[in-house]
């Protein structure tokens, strides 16, 4: 009976002395690859409670971009998603991710927090300078001794995943984590956490780097980006682009761009409809007034409304009015294209009169000489012969220059070339509306003829935005190179020189150049004993 009694003691004693467990994490199934994530309640937020490890594709650190997602595993250098996925880096701190990766890895109905989520976080634990360390996890057996101050009694669990920048650092020391606030300049705001700190702090970043990613759960608005024009089609048609950055957590259910002649447009005024979802679109943008400047901006739509991206600025062509001509050259039959452009009539090639030819060792700024790019001697049949002077016409010196237009034809003076810059400049020849810049060169070049470009400049750049542009004037503009005062010939095919009848003194006139790599055109005075193109101008 003794027995009995104290068994039952001994019963009751367990059963109300014993701590009752804690209630098990609640848990979030990712349905992209079924990984299960423990999540926490922390203040009115719901976050994930482990670092997110979804990875679609994975890459070797060498490989980075701030506009294209990338992802990674800390110590892994290649391609294969299972192989990464077998690592103890990946198993224990999930996936680094660049920005624009991270800002679309978030499963549905879960986002990638904002600096202000993040503040709102650090703010209920107790501010920035102590929420670090009841953030982290405790101990040392993930993080790096001395783990300062971890005690997790927020239950966040921080996991020092290490980062990505020019190569993979601190995993065990640090913990940085992506937030979905952005600027223009390819950087975006993180937050860190450190092994010898209990501060969480606020850091901006390039958007190439890998960060590790924790998503909170709810719905926000979507992230666009308004993009730029992609091709000008015609006077009242022009393609722009755009692109979802994050939806939000919930799917995009319409994107396009909208745009207006007053700033800020909304889906209020025009708009297109692009399809559905992330990533990039085209816009045609059709019904434009020609030659008028328009705002435009990117827009997503999900269940919690309608996000807007950058307002751009556009201006559409002029209507096209080239009014061409022609003229015979009654000394050597020569025929040319001319075009009218307001109230001037210019050549629309370069003069090719050729009376004589010299090589290009024969000079002076004072009698006339003629020259023939690349051609080194005085037979003028052959110097017709060859591809240069079919192309690129001839090159005179600024005395052989001053007399060699057609009758009823002159050189123009420096004036005149300033009237033809400025009204192209003024009926909306000039490409780039949000400059006062000369950026007319597109306008005046020729499509054929111009060495590629380096990208910096638009006569022989391949961005198709500038199609629409090129010799939209009639001008067209020949790259015949020069004939310098040194006797060598150079640059054809790169720049274009052509003199005007202003003189700047007994030595020197002025001029007008393109350069194969910019989109203005350049004015200077050079030696009148150089070789340049000429156009002549109508009487």
């Amino acid at each position: 009976m003794k027995k009995t009694i104290i068994s039952l003691f001994a019963l009751v004693f367990i059963y109300f002395c014993t701590p009752t467990p804690q209630e098990a994490p609640n848990t979030f199934t990712d349905s992209r690859d079924s990984k299960v994530y423990k999540t926490v309640t922390i203040g009115n937020q719901v976050w994930m409670a482990e670092n997110l490890a979804y990875l679609p594709n994975v890459v070797g650190p060498a490989t980075g971009s701030y506009t294209d997602p990338y992802y990674y595993v800390y110590g892994y250098d290649g391609t294969s998603v299972t192989s990464a996925k077998t690592t103890t880096n990946y198993q224990t701190y999930g996936v680094l991710y660049n920005w624009p990766a991270a800002m679309a890895s978030c499963p549905q109905g879960w986002h990638l927090p904002s600096g202000a989520e993040w503040t709102q976080l650090s703010g209920h634990l107790g501010g920035e300078n102590v929420s670090g360390g009841m953030m982290k996890e405790e101990g040392i057996n993930r993080w790096v001794n001395p783990n300062s101050g971890a005690t997790n009694e927020s239950g966040f669990t921080a996991l020092p995943g290490g980062c990505l920048t020019t190569g993979f650092f601190d995993i065990g020391y640090g913990g940085y984590f992506w937030s979905s606030s952005a600027y223009d300049d390819g950087s975006a705001w993180y937050r860190t956490l450190m092994n010898n700190s209990t501060t969480i702090a606020s850091n901006r970043e390039n958007m190439s780097f890998g960060f590790s990613v924790r998503c909170v759960h709810g719905v926000t608005l979507p992230q666009v980006s308004t993009g730029d024009v992609l091709t000008y089609i015609n006077s009242t048609t022009v393609d722009y682009s755009g692109r979802v950055i994050s939806d939000g957590g919930s799917p995009v259910s319409a994107r396009g761009v909208c745009w207006s002649t007053s700033e800020n447009p909304t889906t209020s005024d025009s708009k297109t409809t692009d399809g559905t979802g992330m990533g990039p679109y085209t816009s045609n943008i059709t019904g434009l007034s020609p030659n008028t400047t328009y705002y435009v901006r990117a827009y997503a739509t999900n269940s919690q409304g309608t996000a807007y991206g950058e307002q751009r600025t556009f201006k559409t062509l002029p209507a096209s009015d080239i009014v061409y001509g022609s003229l015979t050259d009654s000394r050597d039959e020569n025929v040319y294209k001319t075009v009218t452009i307001g109230e001037q009539v210019w050549m629309a090639e370069n003069l090719a009169y050729l009376p004589e030819v010299s090589p290009s060792s024969s000079g002076s700024n004072i009698e006339p000489y003629y020259y023939v790019y690349g051609y080194q001697s005085t037979n003028v049949s052959a110097a017709k012969a060859t591809t240069n002077y079919n192309t690129y016409g001839a090159l005179y010196n600024w005395p052989a220059a001053m007399t060699a237009c057609p009758e009823g034809w002159h050189l123009p003076s420096d004036d005149e070339w300033t009237q033809l810059e400025n009204y192209l400049i003024a009926n909306g020849y000039n490409y780039d509306a949000t400059t006062t810049g000369d950026k007319i060169a597109i306008s005046m070049a020729s499509t054929t003829g111009w060495a590629a470009s380096d990208g910096s400049g638009a006569i022989g750049n391949t961005n198709t935005a500038y199609d629409a542009y090129r010799n939209m004037s009639g001008f067209t503009a020949l790259p015949g190179g020069y004939r310098g005062d040194d006797g060598t010939f150079d640059y054809i095919g790169y720049v274009g020189y052509w003199w005007s009848s202003t003189q700047d003194n007994t030595d020197y006139a002025c001029t007008r150049f393109l350069y194969h790599y910019r989109n203005d055109v350049d004015r200077f005075h050079f030696s009148k004993e150089d070789g340049y193109s000429v156009r002549c101008v109508r009487d």
